[in-house]
């Protein structure tokens, strides 16, 4: 009997899926994950908005299943709140304020400075010395301020910061270190 009852169930609940199409509403800047690898993942890049025909949201794997578009033609096209709450979806806005793009600097020990838009984790790679090596600077948090060691020449790094939904905004610095700068007036 409890076999039954859960086929039952699980049938019931199959076939209330089976006609979940609904339209999923983005902003300006919202990344949208999908659930299958074979689709890929996008960043909605119109000014009035982007919408797609969905199945269902994975809240476990914060991803969408894409939905039967002929199935979506069918229904209202009305914009559909997946959740009673939003769902962050956008990746923190940071400013690197130093070091400061193509600048020429004649110390070794460079101040690092960045902010985030909102608390998330911050890390920074040098991407000539070691590009494999991702450094935290800080966690939680919503700015860093701090001396960092770089080699002289040419320096490229790339600050990144992740929220705690694991959106992710990057942004490249190159700048020049030399000991041997002498600024002319």
């Amino acid at each position: 009997m409890k076999k039954q009852l859960l086929i039952l169930i699980i049938s019931v609940f199959t076939i209330s899926l089976a006609s979940a199409e609904f339209i999923a509403c983005f902003d300006l800047g919202d990344k949208i994950d999908f659930c299958n690898p074979r689709t890929p993942d996008r960043t909605c890049s119109s000014s009035t908005g982007c919408s797609f025909c969905m199945n269902s949201y994975n809240f476990t794997k914060s991803c969408f299943n894409q939905g039967n578009f002929n199935a979506c033609n069918s229904i209202p096209q009305v914009c559909t709140d997946i959740t009673n709450s939003s769902i962050d979806q956008k990746a923190p806005n940071i400013t690197v304020y130093s070091p400061i793009q193509d600048n020429i600097y004649t110390s070794l020990s460079v101040l690092l400075g960045t902010t985030s838009s909102e608390k998330a984790d911050i890390f920074y790679t040098d991407n000539i010395k070691s590009p494999d090596r991702i450094t935290r600077l800080c966690r939680d948090c919503s700015s860093f301020s701090g001396k960092k060691s770089f080699s002289e020449g040419h320096n490229e790094i790339t600050i990144r910061a992740a929220d705690e939904e694991n959106n992710t905004s990057y942004h490249n610095v190159s700048f020049l270190i030399t000991k041997n700068f002498k600024h002319i007036s």
